[in-house]
């Protein structure tokens, strides 16, 4: 791809387009070893763990005004689109380019979803959070176990041009 730097020699000579690496925050030594093989820094993610006191729920969540929470049906990735090409950081762009084909659902693998949940015992909430005008802010969801084990996970990807919510997302 343009702008994307190649993988090292090895993964070259099997083919590989790109090799992406998650490496502790941190790690100094793996960093610098992977540098060191070819690799380039070009993101970072943050993990949080929530452990409720008690059992008990989070608070509610309130949003400053001007903004507004709502569902986002998971097949609408125009809102996805749209955000992801105003936020996502050029050097990251050079490695994983803003595509619309990376966000469609294909229609057949529509009809599965809803099953595949139920199997894998799990459901998907998504929502959007747009100012009064209509301009999305932020997208995200959550991942919620119906049934016991595994973990429950939250994502959000939010424009950093509007920090007021960024609390209470």
């Amino acid at each position: 791809r343009p702008g994307a730097h190649p993988p090292p020699a090895g993964c070259r000579a099997r083919g590989a387009a790109r090799v992406l690496l998650d490496v502790v925050e941190g790690n100094v030594p793996a960093f610098a070893l992977y540098e060191s093989m070819g690799f380039v820094h070009y993101t970072g993610s943050v993990e949080l763990d929530y452990l409720p006191e008690d059992g008990r729920r989070p608070p509610d969540i309130l949003l400053p005004d001007g903004y507004t929470l709502g569902p986002l049906d998971r097949f609408d990735w125009q809102a996805r689109l749209t955000l992801a090409r105003r936020i996502t950081p050029g050097m990251v762009k050079g490695f994983e380019p803003v595509d619309p084909r990376n966000l469609r659902v294909p229609g057949w693998l529509r009809a599965f979803t809803a099953l595949f949940e139920r199997l894998s015992g799990q459901h998907t909430l998504l929502f959007v959070l747009r100012k009064l005008n209509g301009h999305t802010v932020a997208v995200g969801g959550c991942r919620v176990r119906t049934r016991p084990g595994g973990t429950n996970m939250l994502y959000v990807q939010a424009d950093p041009a509007h920090p007021e919510p960024a609390a209470a997302l």
